[in-house]
């Protein structure tokens, strides 16, 4: 078990033991996204990934490096930390007709993350193609999650929004602080009951960093073109990361970054303004000083103002 691990645990004892406190006193604090809301003190935690232009994480930025902006108004950051803490993984596999041939190369994906996977982190899958189903419930055997026995044939449509909405919603019933998906899709969505505008705003309270891969080898199509759009503006707004992949054997070289990435991100604190109108949204923008186009920054996009 890391420091860093028993940092982090110190950390959210202290949070919990706060939240208990003010609930004794008679004040009843909101919880927003890891972020504390007592009456007399509020913080804004914002996880934070660092890639460079390869997709490799970069490990060694300085808190001066970073700028925090709630709703355009750049705020002072109070707290910094890069932190490896327990990680919820929920992973989202396509199974339509199209990924029939592609499957042994997602699964190897799974696995180079799951091989990045720490004894107190947990796991669950879910695979889709006219609809999503739960193949694994949570457990802390991640290898379970790449077996390719428990996997029916591919086939069918692809309903993207469907799976992903089901996935955040499961990484929502857990009691982990730190959650991440990873959905591997090579094609848009044509059978999904529920549509983008449900699913970006579950996305929004979900607390759910989502690192997406598009596997797409030849000149997409609209409704591909659709799938694209719909992983990329995902894992922007959470903070996570999403990358297109001309190659299917390029898969586990980029699921083992998106693990790295997964197991150290940057954590920083901020004070928002005062008197802010409750259950309003607030905007967030994360900014790397001189970083110019040699870095890519992630970070979720915004919150909801305590009721």
């Amino acid at each position: 078990m890391t420091a860093g691990y028993n940092s982090f645990r110190l950390a959210m004892a202290l949070c919990a033991a706060s939240v208990a406190c003010a609930e004794s006193a008679g004040r009843v604090p909101g919880l927003v996204g890891g972020s504390v809301f007592p009456a007399e003190s509020r913080l804004i935690l914002v996880p934070v990934t660092v890639v460079d232009r390869n997709g490799a994480s970069v490990l060694n930025l300085r808190q001066d490096q970073f700028r925090v902006f709630d709703n355009a108004e750049q705020l002072p950051i109070v707290s910094f930390s890069r932190e490896e803490a327990p990680v919820m993984l929920g992973v989202v596999l396509d199974l339509s007709g199209s990924m029939k041939s592609k499957i042994p190369h997602a699964l190897e994906a799974v696995r180079a993350i799951t091989n990045f996977a720490e004894q107190v982190d947990q796991g669950f899958l879910i695979t889709f193609a006219d609809r999503p189903e739960l193949r694994v419930d949570v457990t802390s055997n991640l290898k379970a999650l790449a077996n390719p026995w428990q996997l029916p044939t591919a086939r069918g449509g692809t309903a993207l929004v469907d799976a992903a909405f089901d996935a955040l919603q499961k990484t929502r019933s857990t009691r982990h602080n730190r959650r991440a998906l990873l959905i591997v899709s090579d094609g848009g969505d044509n059978s999904s009951r529920r549509g983008e505008t449900e699913l970006t705003a579950l996305a929004r309270e979900a607390e759910t960093q989502v690192y997406s891969i598009s596997i797409q080898e030849r000149s997409a199509n609209k409704e591909e073109r659709r799938g694209y759009y719909i992983l990329h503006d995902l894992s922007k707004r959470t903070g996570g990361l999403h990358f297109l992949v001309r190659d299917r054997r390029e898969l586990p070289e980029i699921a083992e970054k998106i693990a790295i990435a997964m197991r150290n991100t940057y954590v920083i604190g901020y004070k928002p303004p005062p008197n802010l109108e409750p259950g309003k949204w607030r905007n967030i923008r994360v900014a790397l000083a001189g970083a110019g186009k040699s870095h890519r920054l992630s970070a979720k996009n915004g919150y909801y103002v305590p009721e």
